[in-house]
C-alpha cells in the first residue's frame, strides 16, 4: 500500500504536460511489444530458389549496365567509318559520338577493336560490350595514321601521328599538343604567356591529353581559346605518362587530377589485399573507383 501512494505522490508531482508524455510513451511501448509477439505469428510467404536466381540476375544486369549506354540492334561495324548517327544509335551521346569523328577527321584510326579504351569520355562496360561487334578489315588496320591539318586560309597539311613530323608544314602549322612547347602555344591569337603556362602545367599533372576536349579543364579556358587550340593542334594519346598501379605509392595517385586521396587509399588497399593487379578494369569491376572516375582515369593506368 505505501508503495502504491508513494507511486501515486510521484504521479501527481509530474507536470499535466510531462504526465501526457508519460502516457504516449507507454502506449507506443505497450504497441511495440505487441507486434514484435505478432509478426512472428502471421503466416510467412517463401520465396524459391529459382526466383531467387531471377532476381539476382536482374540486380546484376541492372548495375553493370546503366541505362545510358544500353545496345539496341547491334550489327557488325568498323568504327573508322561508323556516321556520327549511328554511333548515337549504338548506346553513345551525342558529344561522346562528336570526340569520335573529331579523332578521326584529325587523322586517328582504329586498327584493333580495343583501340576503343584509348577514347576519351567512353563508359569502359559500353566499350567491352560493343567490342564483340567491332569489325575492321585487315587492310585498314595496317594503315599509318596521318592527320590532315587545313589551315584558316585552306591550305592542307598532312602529318603522321607516328612521327608528327609535317610533310609539308606553312608557317600556320602548330603540332601536337602534348609536345608543344610555350613557345609554340603563345604564337596562336588568343593564347597568352599565362593560359600557355596553364595549359602546360595541367597537361604535366594529367601525364598528358587524351583528348583535345581535356583542355575544358584548364583553369581560365575560354571557348574562342579552345577553338583555336583545336584548329592548329592534334592530340595523340601515345604520348601520355601512365601510371604504374602496382608500384606507385598513395601521394603520387592522389596528386593526379583526377583521384582524390580517398580514391588512392582504396586502390592501395584493393592492391594489398589482392597483390599484383593484372588488369585495370578489376579497379571498376570491384567498385575501388566510382564510374565516374574510372572512365576519365582509365587511360593513365597501367599494371606493368
Amino acid at each position: 500500500m505505501s508503495l502504491f501512494r508513494k507511486l501515486a505522490d510521484l504521479w501527481l508531482n509530474f507536470s499535466r504536460g510531462e504526465r501526457n508524455g508519460i502516457l504516449v510513451l507507454s502506449v507506443l511501448l505497450l504497441l511495440l511489444i505487441f507486434f514484435n509477439t505478432l509478426i512472428p505469428l502471421l503466416p510467412q510467404r517463401k520465396i524459391t530458389q529459382e526466383q531467387k536466381n531471377k532476381l539476382l540476375a536482374l540486380a546484376d544486369s541492372l548495375w553493370h549496365v546503366p541505362d545510358s549506354f544500353r545496345v539496341i540492334s547491334v550489327v557488325p561495324f568498323d568504327p573508322n567509318i561508323l556516321a556520327e548517327e549511328d554511333w548515337q544509335r549504338i548506346g553513345l551521346t551525342k558529344r561522346q559520338a562528336g570526340i569520335i569523328i573529331r579523332y578521326r577527321n584529325a587523322g586517328g584510326r582504329f586498327r584493333k577493336p580495343e583501340d576503343l579504351f584509348r577514347i576519351y569520355g567512353l563508359d569502359s562496360t559500353w566499350v567491352r560490350s560493343i567490342i564483340p561487334y567491332v569489325q575492321i578489315p585487315q587492310s585498314r588496320a595496317k594503315e599509318t595514321d596521318t592527320a590532315v591539318h587545313e589551315s584558316p586560309g585552306g591550305e592542307k597539311k598532312f602529318y603522321s601521328q607516328e612521327y608528327h613530323k609535317p610533310t609539308n608544314p606553312g608557317s600556320h602549322y602548330a603540332g601536337e599538343i602534348n609536345t608543344a612547347d610555350s613557345v609554340a602555344l603563345v604564337r596562336l591569337n588568343g593564347i597568352g604567356p599565362v593560359t600557355a603556362r596553364r595549359i602546360i602545367n595541367y597537361r604535366t599533372r594529367l601525364g598528358g591529353f587524351v583528348s583535345m576536349e581535356q583542355l575544358r579543364e584548364v583553369y581560365g579556358m575560354h571557348p574562342e581559346m579552345l577553338k583555336v587550340l583545336n584548329e592548329y593542334f592534334v592530340c595523340d594519346s601515345l604520348h601520355i605518362k601512365k601510371i604504374p598501379v602496382n608500384r606507385v605509392g598513395e601521394k603520387e595517385l592522389s596528386l593526379h587530377p583526377y583521384l582524390s586521396r580517398w580514391n588512392a587509399r582504396s586502390i592501395l588497399k584493393f592492391r594489398d589485399i589482392k597483390g599484383k593487379i593484372t588488369d585495370v578494369n578489376e579497379l571498376k569491376d570491384n567498385q575501388i573507383l566510382p564510374d565516374s572516375v574510372f572512365r576519365k582515369i582509365y587511360p593513365y593506368l597501367s599494371v606493368e
